[in-house]
């Protein structure tokens, strides 16, 4: 179980550091549009990126990324900040070709 990371391309970690930028965007749309959905896409999101932690070998922006997202869910008034925060966070994650 050690190396199950080892044979995944970097295309394919780059792609997902994609579509964590992209949900974690798509959390403001769904803020302002009152989604009842909002709190359960931020767990499911929480619990995506810690499950991936170890794809992205441990980088201390995982923890800052999920506790950004933690907090938006807990203080409202700081929920946008918090959420373009974690999303800059993405694009610091080392792995992958590029920055998203």
């Amino acid at each position: 179980m050690k190396d199950s990371y080892v044979n995944i391309p970097s295309s394919q970690i780059e792609k997902q550091k994609r579509h964590f930028y992209g949900a974690i965007v798509n959390l403001l749309y769904l803020k302002e549009n009152n989604s009842p959905f909002l709190d359960a896409t931020i767990q499911t999101l929480i619990n995506q990126i810690g499950g991936s932690n170890r794809l992205f070998n441990y980088q201390p922006e995982v923890l800052s990324i999920v506790a950004c997202l933690e907090t938006a869910r807990k203080e409202p008034t700081q929920f946008r900040k918090c959420i373009l925060d974690a999303a800059n966070l993405v694009d610091t994650l080392k792995g992958g070709g590029a920055n998203v």
